[in-house]
C-alpha cells in the first residue's frame, strides 16, 4: 500500500490485472502515485482520471463521441449511467479524492470519495479518507460515522482509532480520546504522531509526566517532526520552567519555519520572563504567518499582564 505523507490519509495501489487495458489504467494509476508522493497535483489528477477513464463506460453509447468511453469523467457524473469494468476502480476514484483533499478542494475529494463507496461499499480507505475531509469541513458527526465504518471493516487499523480520537478530542471528550489513542499506539507503537496527540491529551487532563513522556516519545521516534517539541515546550511552559519552553519551541521554529503557533509561544515565554523586545519580535513573527492569531496574542498578552500585576502599555503585543 503506497502513502501520501497527510495525516491519515493513505492512497491505495491497486493489484494490475491481465487484460491490457486495465493495466494501462493501473499503470497511470502507479504513475498518478509517483506524482501526487512529490507534490505533483494536476499531473497526479489527471493521470487518475485517465485511468478511470479507461475502467467506466457509458452503459448506453448513444451520445458518446468515443464509443462508449467516458472523456474526463468525474464523480459527478450520473453513476447510474456508468458501467465499471475493472472491480478496483474504486480505489483510483479514492486516489483522485486524495490529490483534491490535498489541494483543499475538499467537495470534489468527497464527491470521489462517495464514489468509490458507491462501487466499492467494503472499500475501508475511502470512508478513511471520507473522515478526514468531513474533520476538514468541521463536520466532526459525520467523521465519526465513516471512522466507526472503518473500525467494523478495518478492526486493526490504528488510523481509524486515531481519526477517531482526533473527532473525540475535538468534541471535547478528552477521556474517549486517551482511549482511541492509546488503541491506535498499541496498533501501531512506531507512530511518532499518536505519542504527540495523545500526549496532548493528557496534558488537557493535566497529566503532565505522562504527557512528557510521550512527547519525550515522539521526538525518540521522529526527532525532525516540530509538534512534540511544541507539545513539550506548552507542558514546560504550565510548569513554569521558562528557559525550557523558549529552548523547545525554538526548537520547533527551526524544524518548520512556518509553524506561527510556535512563535506565539514562544513570545508568551519570553514575556513570562520580562523580556519585552524578544516577545515582541516573536508575535510579530507570529502574525505574519498568520495573521489570525492577532486576538489569541492580544487575549494571552493581557492575561500576562494581568497575572504579573504590569501596566505600562509598553507591553502591548500590537505592532506600533
Amino acid at each position: 500500500m503506497s502513502k501520501l505523507f497527510i495525516s491519515i490519509v493513505f492512497l491505495v495501489l491497486v493489484l494490475s490485472t491481465n487484460a491490457q487495458n486495465l493495466q494501462t489504467a493501473d499503470r497511470l494509476n502507479e504513475k498518478g502515485l509517483d506524482h501526487a508522493k512529490k507534490g505533483q497535483l494536476d499531473t497526479a489528477i489527471t493521470e487518475f482520471t485517465q485511468a478511470i477513464d479507461i475502467v467506466s463506460r457509458f452503459g448506453s453509447t448513444k451520445d458518446s463521441a468515443r464509443d462508449g468511453y467516458a472523456s474526463n469523467l468525474t464523480a459527478a457524473d450520473d453513476a447510474a449511467k456508468v458501467r465499471v469494468l475493472d472491480p478496483n476502480a474504486g480505489a483510483y476514484y479514492v486516489n483522485r479524492g486524495n490529490a483534491y483533499l490535498v489541494r483543499n478542494e475538499i467537495d470534489r475529494a468527497i464527491a470521489d470519495y462517495n464514489q468509490a463507496i458507491a462501487l466499492s461499499p467494503g472499500r475501508a480507505e475511502a470512508y478513511q479518507c471520507r473522515a478526514t475531509a468531513w474533520l476538514q469541513k468541521e463536520d466532526p458527526t459525520r467523521a465519526m460515522a465513516d471512522y466507526e465504518k472503518v473500525i467494523k471493516l478495518q478492526p486493526t487499523w490504528s488510523e481509524a482509532f486515531a481519526g477517531r480520537a482526533l473527532v473525540r478530542f475535538q468534541l471535547g471528550d478528552n477521556r474517549g480520546a486517551f482511549q482511541d489513542f492509546d488503541e491506535a499506539i498499541k496498533l501501531a507503537p512506531k507512530n511518532a504522531e499518536n505519542y504527540y496527540f495523545r500526549g496532548s491529551v493528557l496534558r488537557k487532563l493535566n497529566n503532565l509526566d505522562r504527557a512528557k513522556a510521550d512527547f519525550e516519545t515522539a521526538i525518540s521516534l521522529n526527532p525532525k517532526a516540530a509538534l512534540p517539541y511544541l507539545g513539550r515546550g506548552y507542558l514546560l511552559m504550565k510548569k513554569k520552567d521558562y528557559d525550557g519552553a523558549v529552548a523547545d519551541f525554538s526548537k520547533a521554529a527551526s524544524l518548520d519555519g512556518r509553524l506561527a503557533a510556535a512563535y506565539a509561544a514562544r513570545g508568551f515565554a519570553h514575556l513570562m520572563q520580562g523580556k519585552e523586545t524578544e516577545a515582541n519580535a516573536d508575535f510579530i513573527l507570529a502574525r505574519g504567518i498568520a495573521p489570525s492569531m492577532q486576538a489569541e496574542i492580544d487575549a494571552t498578552t493581557a492575561e500576562i499582564k494581568a497575572t504579573k500585576g504590569w501596566t505600562d502599555s509598553a507591553y502591548s503585543s500590537k505592532k506600533n
